[in-house]
């Protein structure tokens, strides 16, 4: 299902690969810290450290596979069937919401100016029948 699929305020932008990026802002309350499950089919790679910040032009280099060893650096993986905080996700009103060239895996973004949730990405991937092996988290980890 190539192109742009949308679900709820999620702007998934598609060439039917089987690795998604999350591009966009990220934060939790620090309150609740409220928790999601990791689809069983899929792992969830973090890009940036537990309450640290994400860094948005390595997601851009990652999903156009102009990837160092930098870019490529990662926090950890959360394993399917395992939980994690489910980070609010966010697009500002200026910031970009595709990259500059050819994607070379699937990226999500939210409309700018909404907000979801991580726990609603899992939700596309259900309701889209999007499958995806491994999940980028190029966010930020941050208390609001």
């Amino acid at each position: 299902m190539a192109g742009i699929i949308r679900y709820r305020n999620l702007v998934i932008h598609s060439i039917d690969s089987n690795i998604l990026a999350i591009w966009c802002h990220g934060s939790y309350l620090p309150r609740t810290r409220n928790k999601t499950t990791v689809p069983c089919t899929a792992a969830l790679i973090w890009h940036a450290p537990e309450d640290g910040h994400g860094v948005l032009p390595r997601g851009a280099r990652y999903i156009t596979g102009s990837r160092s060893a930098n870019d490529l650096a990662d926090w950890g993986t959360t394993l399917g069937g395992l939980s994690c905080v489910d980070y609010t996700l966010l697009t500002k009103l200026d910031d970009p919401t595709t990259v500059v060239g050819p994607a070379t895996v699937d990226y999500v973004t939210t409309i700018p100016g909404t907000t979801e949730r991580l726990s609603t990405v899992w939700e596309a991937m259900q309701n889209k029948h999007l499958d995806y092996e491994e999940v980028h988290y190029f966010a930020c980890r941050v208390p609001q």
